[in-house]
């Protein structure tokens, strides 16, 4: 039974999955298809864009639209309005102006290319990406542990409560509802993700999550019935991204060994959300708002895959390199064409002659181009260096070390060219290397790991025969694996009178050097004398 119960859950995780992209999909066509055109965007109840000639004004406020009072709709989540005029049709519209109400004939004009490209650069597409996310999760990453179904759920909540808050305005489709209830079930998902991400921050009773999870399940099916307040959903979600912050706080703080991966997190955020704000208040201080809201969102996919990267990149193996140069690839054109954009709309709206424009854009299409040759290696050099935290370049990585040993004649110096150089180079996070010298170990250093997850002299015999082979993570279903953080542990022999690499090690005659990485591990490129 339980055996059938296992094969039945992938089938249910595949299901879900599928589920969340149905809705996404219903979601985007009920936004091009389903809204009807009406000719003016609001927010809340005042009018924010005007898109058709009419008597309507930005910052009218809407007091009733057809027979429906905003009040009622506010207060409704399942109420619509224009639901009985067809595109062409008339109706009537009450709005204040300057404290004077007024009753205005509207014609709901039906397709325009001002409201379509409003709708069209909206954040409705931002949900495919980290659906995208979760599904490279389900699909590619392993072991099936809490982690990896945490990082599942955040990135598919992620996805449906962006792509229902795309329409949910206008209360379409259950849009509005299901905004605030997949707000209130992301609230434990996102909290207890960054409780154990990178790693669990301290055990908690058991009773915890479960009671967190039931908090979060009853107040969406409160949402569903309308039991809450139509604004408390504001509140879940400042609490879940408030508590995500600080508990990434407390990992920085209280874990030290868990702070590249903070960091990684950090970086990534502000990549993600800082360029987009200041570009996008910058382009619409000029007066150019499509673009700036294009500039908000063009980063934003960054952050569903750097939670994956962070928390697998030591499994990807051979793929790591190839993803940091995708990583770098995608920030280098996302900056650069923003930035080209930028300045391709803001100088043609201010000279605005054709001649003009047409030498504006060739001269920024030259000099992107020129960036583009010339500024790419840098950049990723930048990237690598600061983000990803590899402080020699992969390519000149062999050549780097061979110059470096020769003069590092002493353990210090050695450790610290391994530590500050070579293994963060090899995206090695994790690492210790430890002299045996007859009677016990001496650590010659470790990094990343507390002395007691260091092997002792009684569990020699056990890594020695795992020498030279990866050891995979265990999954939730596996037997503990004793050093769950050693990946490969390699021994080599050197003689008393050799010198650079031996010299160090003059005392000793077996060194073994335990390290987290990928499945590649197998070429270790430090290689040790022959005997």
């Amino acid at each position: 039974m339980a055996k059938q119960s296992q094969h039945f859950v992938p089938v249910i995780e595949r299901a879900v999955s599928l589920l969340v992209l149905a809705a996404l999909v219903m979601f985007t066509y009920a936004l091009f298809f389903q809204v009807p055109y009406q000719g003016f965007n609001f927010a809340r109840n005042s009018i924010v864009r005007v898109f058709t000639p009419g008597e309507l004004q930005p910052g009218d406020e809407l007091v009733q639209v057809g027979p429906v009072p905003i009040r009622a709709f506010e207060a409704d989540l399942r109420e619509t309005i224009f639901d009985n005029t067809a595109p062409g049709g008339v109706a009537p519209i009450v709005a204040r102006r300057g404290g004077q109400l007024l009753t205005i004939q509207w014609t709901l004009p039906g397709f325009n290319y001002g409201e379509f490209l409003a709708r069209l650069t909206s954040q409705w597409w931002l949900a495919f990406p980290f659906w995208l996310a979760g599904e490279v999760v389900l699909l590619a990453l392993r072991p099936r542990n809490t982690r990896w179904r945490l990082l599942i759920a955040f990135n598919s909540l992620t996805a449906l409560w962006l792509s229902a808050s795309s329409l949910s305005r206008w209360h379409v489709w259950e849009s509005a509802i299901v905004l605030r209830m997949a707000i209130w079930l992301s609230v434990p998902v996102y909290l207890h993700l960054h409780w154990v991400f990178p790693k669990p921050l301290a055990p908690t009773p058991k009773w915890v999550w479960p009671l967190l999870y039931l908090v979060g399940a009853l107040l969406a099916a409160a949402q569903w019935f309308q039991l809450l307040p139509v604004d408390l959903y504001q509140f879940g979600f400042l609490l879940a991204l408030a508590g995500s912050a600080l508990l990434l706080l407390a990992h920085y703080v209280f874990r030290p060994v868990q702070r590249s991966e903070v960091r990684f997190l950090v970086a990534a955020g502000a990549l993600a959300l800082l360029p987009p704000v200041g570009l996008g208040l910058l382009v619409a201080g000029v007066g150019v708002a499509v673009p700036a809201i294009l500039l908000t969102l063009v980063f934003l996919p960054i952050l569903p895959f750097a939670y994956i990267y962070a928390a697998y990149r030591r499994q990807l193996g051979e793929l790591e390199l190839r993803a940091n140069q995708a990583v770098a690839v995608y920030l280098f054109l996302a900056g650069l064409g923003t930035v080209a954009l930028t300045l391709a709309v803001a100088l043609d709206t201010q000279f605005n002659s054709f001649g003009a424009n047409i030498l504006i854009d060739a001269v920024l299409i030259t000099v992107t181009a020129l960036i583009a040759i010339f500024g790419f290696a840098p950049f990723q050099r930048f990237i690598e260096r600061r983000l990803l935290g590899m402080p020699l370049p992969p390519a000149e990585l062999v050549e780097s070390y061979a110059e470096r040993i020769t003069v590092s004649l002493d353990q210090k110096a050695l450790a610290k060219l391994l530590t500050g150089e070579l293994l963060p180079s090899l995206l090695i996070r994790q690492s210790a290397l430890l002299r045996f010298d007859g009677n016990g170990f001496d650590v010659v250093y470790a990094e990343g790991v507390d002395a007691g997850q260091l092997p002792t002299v009684g569990d020699r015999p056990g890594l020695l025969t795992l020498a030279g082979r990866y050891r995979p993570p265990a999954d939730d279903t596996s037997a503990p694996q004793p050093f769950p953080w050693v990946r490969l542990a390699l021994s080599s022999r050197w003689n008393r009178n050799l010198s650079a690499c031996g010299c160090w090690a003059a005392a000793t005659r077996r060194t073994t050097t335990h390290s987290k990485r990928s499945p590649s591990c197998n070429r270790w490129p430090i290689r040790p004398p022959s005997p």
